[in-house]
């Protein structure tokens, strides 16, 4: 049969506002009240990241948008991402 490509439409993607109330409920921190200069935060930045890309089917450069992701370098999220997802054994 062959390679079937799968479109970006083909999937049912979570609100935004959805993922980032149940990541803040599930983690009992505000993302806005996350230290970053800290090892734990830096932590749970890279895990809002990775949920934020796969359940929302956001792009890199509208999750940048997000003010807790604003510091970080466009091409340094996708190595965030693929490292967290090898450390999970989720890789992609």
């Amino acid at each position: 049969m062959g390679y079937i490509k799968k479109r970006r439409d083909d999937f049912y993607f979570e609100p935004v506002a959805k993922v980032i109330q149940e990541f803040e409920r599930d983690k009992g921190i505000k993302i806005d009240d996350i230290n970053i200069g800290k090892w734990h935060g830096k932590q749970l930045r890279t895990e809002l990241l990775v949920l934020l890309h796969d359940l929302t089917g956001l792009k890199y450069r509208e999750i940048i948008e997000i003010s807790i992701f604003s510091d970080l370098h466009y091409l340094s999220m996708s190595r965030l991402y693929h490292n967290f997802c090898k450390k999970k054994g989720k890789a992609k």
